[in-house]
């Protein structure tokens, strides 16, 4: 087979995004997992350690922290499976896959490249060669870029990477239907890309809308003297895609906390939101002052006239794209109003976390400017296409761009090593401001048991913010562990009075108090957890264990039978079950059923407890 300057330059091509992205994030052998997040996730996860009937089932029917995004946790489930809790291999998944993620971006920039710019019958031999130079460019830069270590470094964003590679596959396929004449086949492919995206990360809700926008933006099918009709011809043939979107976003709305959202007023989120908008904007330009966490700032805070600079900014960016992009790039006004329908979903318009932004939530949504870049990179080459010595400082500029992304991407990646490291960065670059990361860094001294270090960071998180629940309940237990029994009491009845209609705050009081010997007031915040959360599992069963330490067996009975009416695998609810029958003279159906349990879960220490008390019982 002979080798031809073009599959030269594809093949050699094919090696940079894979080869930049391993060098540029070749750092996380070295990494831990992160408290924040990655703990819940995967090592005190006990659903993804087993990959069996019962773990599948919740993986797809049950709501764990806030999320639902089974495919990720099977995806998990594997990995798990496979080699345990090995950090390096859990993180070279990740980079595996925004590795594949890179190269769609190269497919895709090609692909926008020949649209936006058609190939003419009498285009110069090299301008093939061009257009997969400026493809490899976006890709390339898209696997090194400093704004995407967030998804790729963080175990828990692996819905980031998943979700963006069934994201970008149906894009593709979207735009291989409208130039293949509908072929079904492709057709398809997006819808099963589609469904598999939403799966894995609910921000693909965004995907129709999209879809639309390729439409107009690219293949010009909105007719301008009969917008309306033709908007909503455009808008009737993803009727289905709509509709499955706005499912997946019922079920992410229910699964979502929602505390946060009351706390911060409107006009914060709307201030904020456009904020953010500058703020990742400036940050894919100039990276130099990236953070794993994000504050609020004084404008969004205080709200006031001087509020409205984001807002004017954010105006003023787009009405200057709409005016020069005829005359200038193709693809620049595409590429941000894709943007700013997919980000949507987390702009904080409807959700808002403790941070104000954070750098995963653009992995999709600012794709488009990667391939925007790529266009503006062919674009020169194509002006310039008779003049090598233009031709060639635009490569060497390319070239160095690159390099520098990848030298940030590099510095960046160490940052993430550790829960220490992260979040001494994060007050290093914002010192006094974010009480997240007083708590963290005063949770890792509780765990080396330097008791006093973790007060005075726990006392500066609530300096900062004097209602942060987990501060308040952090400081109550390092008391409790310090031997102030009465003062931690204290300290647990007033954040349970103080919120009284926080899920978090009154399970935190409760469990304190149960602890410190306060069962009647550990019993009745369980109770005040249950009744706004009715139907959780988890409440049902506190509730019910706190009843029967204080001797309420009739009510705990009836809430067990509630609970394993919901959920009959509850293993701590059949548990109990069996304590509750024995104390109601229901022994032969007790024995029964911790029979089977003793078959089901051989090794469970409180199953034995049980087991050793009843032998005494008959043996006295």
């Amino acid at each position: 087979m002979t080798l031809t300057p073009r599959s030269l330059l594809i093949f050699v091509g094919m090696l940079i995004p894979a080869a930049a992205a391993v060098l540029v994030y070749a750092d996380f052998v070295n990494h831990e997992f992160l408290h924040w997040d990655d703990y819940p996730y995967v090592v005190e996860n006990d659903q993804i350690q087993s990959l069996n009937l019962q773990n599948l089932k919740w993986a797809f029917f049950e709501h764990y922290f806030l999320n639902w995004h089974p495919l990720t946790w099977l995806v998990y489930m594997l990995e798990y499976r496979l080699w345990g809790e090995n950090t390096t291999l859990f993180k070279l998944v990740n980079i595996c896959f925004h590795i594949l993620n890179s190269y769609l971006i190269v497919l895709l920039a090609r692909k926008i490249i020949d649209i936006l710019y058609p190939i003419s019958p009498g285009a110069a031999k090299y301008d093939d060669q061009s257009r997969w130079v400026a493809g490899f460019f976006a890709g390339t830069l898209f696997a090194v870029h400093p704004l995407h270590v967030e998804s790729v470094v963080w175990i828990s964003e692996l819905k980031d990477v998943l979700s963006g590679l069934f994201y970008f596959v149906a894009l593709i396929a979207y735009i291989n239907y409208r130039q293949s004449g509908l072929n079904t086949r492709w057709r398809n492919l997006l819808g099963l890309a589609f469904l598999c995206a939403l799966m894995s990360k609910s921000m693909a809700v965004t995907l129709p809308a999209a879809l639309l926008v390729m439409d107009i933006f690219l293949f010009n099918r909105l007719v301008r003297t009969s917008w309306l009709p033709s908007l909503l011809r455009l808008i009737r043939e993803k009727l289905m895609y709509f509709f499955i979107s706005a499912c997946a976003a019922v079920l992410t709305f229910i699964s979502q906390n929602t505390e946060a959202l009351a706390a911060t007023g409107l006009l914060t989120r709307l201030i904020n939101a456009c904020e953010s908008l500058t703020l990742y904007r400036g940050n894919f330009f100039i990276p130099l002052n990236l953070s794993p966490f994000y504050p609020f700032s004084k404008l969004s805070l205080e709200p006031g006239l001087h509020s409205l600079i984001p807002v004017m900014l954010v105006a003023a960016g787009v009405i200057g794209l709409c005016l020069v992009e005829k005359r200038l790039l193709k693809g620049v006004v595409f590429a941000l109003v894709f943007f700013l329908i997919a980000i949507l979903p987390v702009i904080g318009l409807i959700k808002v976390g403790e941070q104000a932004a954070a750098d995963r939530y653009i992995y999709i949504p600012m794709s488009m400017f990667f391939v925007a870049a790529g266009c503006g990179l062919y674009r020169l080459l194509d002006v310039f296409s008779r003049r090598p010595g233009i031709r060639g400082s635009s490569l060497a500029m390319a070239s160095i761009l690159l390099a520098a992304y990848a030298w940030q991407t590099v510095i960046y990646v160490p940052i993430w090593q550790t829960d220490e490291k992260l979040w001494t960065y994060v007050n290093h670059r914002y010192p006094m401001q974010v009480a997240a990361a007083y708590l963290n860094l005063g949770n890792l001294e509780y765990g080396k048991g330097n008791n006093e270090a973790a007060l005075r960071l726990y006392e500066t998180a609530l300096v900062i913010d004097g209602n942060y629940i987990n501060a308040l309940g952090n400081r109550a237990a390092v008391n409790e562990n310090l031997g102030n029994h009465e003062y931690a009491a204290d300290l647990y009845q007033g954040l349970a009075d103080v919120n009284g209609d926080s899920l978090q705050a009154l399970n935190i009081a409760a469990a304190g108090m149960r602890r410190v010997g306060r069962l009647g007031l550990s019993a009745k915040y369980y109770h005040q957890a249950l009744h706004l959360a009715p139907s959780s599992s988890s409440q049902l069963y506190e509730s019910a264990l706190a009843d029967h330490l204080t001797g309420e067996n009739g009510s705990a009975a009836e809430k067990i039978g509630i609970l394993l009416r919901l959920d009959g695998d509850h293993r701590q609810g059949r548990i109990l079950n069996v304590a509750l029958l024995f104390n109601r003279g229901a022994a032969n159906e007790a024995k029964q059923q911790l029979g089977v349990l003793r078959e089901e879960f051989p090794g469970d220490p409180q199953i034995r407890q049980i087991d050793l008390k009843l032998q005494n019982q008959a043996a006295q």
